[in-house]
């Protein structure tokens, strides 16, 4: 079988990230690599003040997005596939339907990985550190990664 290939050579990333969660080894999640317009993406999210729109009218913006905030984009932005199912009574392999669709947009996917537990976002999120040149937290988030410092 022949290797994927690029049209642009070395510089392209061209597979996705496959790993299983720490807790639950048969869920799995993908990382795609980021394309110029992601990095782009998360400047432009990066560099934008929050809204807070007052009942009683009038706006305000206050800074820029926090670090978690960052983080969630991140994600959402790099979100590849998963099979974690919707409903658990049923399973991806049986045909049930993932949490996150792979064809859902950024948006959607970032208010679903806000519903996911802390432990498994974190998780995600050093596997980007790692994967990732420049994306990703510093310092390692996970217990399981905590636990090899």
């Amino acid at each position: 079988m022949s290797e994927k290939k690029s049209p642009f050579g070395s510089y392209a990333i061209i597979a996705n990230i496959r790993f299983d969660f720490a807790e639950e080894p048969e869920y799995w999640w993908e990382i795609k690599p980021p394309t110029a317009g992601d990095e782009l993406a998360l400047t432009r999210y990066m560099s934008t003040g929050k809204a807070i729109f007052h009942p009683e009218g009038g706006m305000e913006t206050e800074g820029g997005p926090s670090w978690l905030d960052i983080l969630f984009y991140q994600i959402a932005l790099l979100f590849g596939g998963t099979n974690i199912p919707l409903d658990p009574d049923k399973p991806v392999s049986d045909g049930g339907k993932p949490f996150i669709s792979e064809k859902s947009t950024t948006s959607v996917n970032e208010e679903r990985i806000k519903k996911m537990p802390m432990e498994m976002v974190s998780e995600i999120a050093d596997k980007i550190a790692e994967h990732v040149p420049g994306w990703g937290p510093k310092n390692p988030l996970s217990r399981e990664n905590q636990k090899k410092d």
